[in-house]
């Protein structure tokens, strides 16, 4: 299984965008790189490459749940690559960060919790 286009997952697009804002290229880059598999055709290509074969792409959609906006930044970097760039970054940065997450996922909170979508492509093939 690997992520469809960022686009498809508005909580990390969001994320990825204040990323580069307040902490820079590289945060961003990280919070990309999940979603780099996007293009079916180019991931049957390369599992085709590998000597694969019968391969078969399934779409799938499904959500990403938090108790809240905060949470989801502190859990998904602390878990994540981003850890180091983001603790490197002043602590404006970070309110900075979680303000416009706030200001932009409004539609995706209440009052009990953030969920956003997310895509993925189910991919299987036989040697």
């Amino acid at each position: 299984m690997v992520w469809r286009g960022i686009h498809e997952s508005p909580g990390f697009a969001v994320l990825a965008e204040a990323l580069e804002r307040h902490v820079g290229q590289a945060a961003a880059t990280i919070m990309r790189a999940p979603f780099g598999l996007s293009n079916a055709d180019e991931l049957a290509a390369l599992v085709r490459a590998a000597g694969f074969q019968n391969i078969a792409i399934q779409q799938r959609s499904g959500t990403v749940r938090f108790p809240s906006i905060e949470r989801f930044v502190l859990s998904y970097v602390a878990g994540s690559p981003l850890a180091g760039p983001v603790s490197q970054a002043n602590d404006a940065a970070r309110e900075a960060l979680i303000t416009d997450l706030s200001n932009a996922l409004g539609k995706y909170t209440s009052n009990t919790e953030l969920v956003f979508p997310i895509a993925a492509q189910m991919l299987s093939a036989k040697v």
